[in-house]
């Protein structure tokens, strides 16, 4: 039986902002329910782009892209950057390296609202911080490794012909197991990206020709919707590009959370998720409050946020936490204190 997921839906966007830090920088209103994990055969745009998703459909206006971007000034974060620190890194974790491979393909590079741009390069690493791709290489354009189409995206990978409506992609033979990570380039000698989104992307683990799900993850997820303008009637064009991508936050303590961004227009935002809020002063009331402005501190990320249910195989299912007490004290003026423990 696959394991139940604590489910978040985002239902309400009050304000776009230039960065949402999971812990509110933006406004929600959540429902909570229990769910279970969907299959898929691809991760990547299938689940940033989601196929059937409600009211928009990613044919016409949806849209959720990897953003790739240094501007700090605008409180960029360095996702997938060349050399970037841990805590951005977009990861791949590879189990048993000797029966399973990692597929992957692009499409193409483009400006914030799709426009084309100039060339990026690409490279991947393995948990020791070895490249094992060779040099940096240029984001395919065309044939092996390039995903031309939406439907293709969300095929996933045509390996060994099993999915003839999937992209062909390439292939990384791991030598050993743990973390691989992906970095993105502006240049064949290193050098970090600005202003660039990447229309498809899909990294899919596999073994032989069947997809394993929940590896794929990065505790900073930097996305574009390339507009801030929400709930416009049909037919503005981009301005109705609303986000609808959903993640999988796995907690220090095993839990999973599914996340729902469910519509919203946050122009250039990072997605992450810790146990303090906003800021992390120790004063539980203050951090956990919504705030417009960018933490003194700067961003926080801490927990692993995946684009499927995390493989249990590797992230075990931890237990929810109980009430164990309730108890209450009375005053004379009428009001009572309850006290949970």
């Amino acid at each position: 039986m696959e394991k139940q997921l604590h489910h978040l839906y985002s239902s309400l966007l009050f304000k776009p902002l230039t960065s949402l830090p999971f812990s509110l920088k933006i406004l929600f209103v959540f429902s909570i329910l229990f769910s279970q994990s969907l299959l898929t055969q691809a991760e990547g745009t299938k689940q940033l782009e989601p196929p059937g998703s409600v009211p928009i459909s990613p044919s016409t206006v949806q849209y959720g892209k990897i953003y790739l971007d240094n501007n700090i000034t605008q409180h960029r974060v360095l996702f997938a950057q060349y050399n970037c620190q841990p805590q951005y890194r977009l990861n791949i974790h590879v189990y048993d390296h000797n029966v399973e491979n990692i597929y992957y393909g692009f499409g193409n590079a483009t400006n914030y609202g799709g426009n084309p741009n100039v060339n990026r390069y690409y490279q991947i690493k393995d948990p020791d911080g070895v490249v094992v791709t060779g040099s940096l290489s240029l984001l395919p354009t065309t044939g092996t490794g390039y995903i031309p189409n939406y439907n293709q995206a969300i095929a996933g990978p045509n390996i060994s012909g099993s999915v003839p409506t999937g992209y062909e992609p390439l292939v990384l033979d791991p030598s050993k197991n743990g973390d691989y990570y992906i970095e993105f380039s502006s240049t064949a000698s290193g050098s970090q990206v600005s202003g660039t989104e990447l229309k498809y992307i899909d990294i899919t683990v596999a073994q032989g020709t069947t997809p394993i799900n929940g590896r794929v993850w990065s505790k900073a997820w930097q996305l574009s919707s390339s507009t801030i303008y929400a709930n416009n009637p049909p037919g503005f064009g981009v301005d109705d590009a609303n986000t609808f991508s959903q993640f999988y936050v796995y907690s220090d303590d095993g839990i999973v959370t599914l996340l729902d961004l469910n519509g919203m227009a946050g122009g250039a935002f990072t997605v992450y998720c810790n146990q303090w809020g906003v800021t992390n002063t120790g004063i539980w009331s203050s951090d956990r409050r919504s705030s417009d402005d960018w933490p003194a501190s700067g961003d926080m990320p801490q927990y692993k946020i995946f684009l499927n249910d995390p493989d249990s195989n590797i992230y075990p299912t931890g237990q929810f936490g109980q009430i164990c007490d309730i108890t209450t004290e009375s005053y004379c003026n009428g009001t009572i204190d309850f006290i949970v423990r």
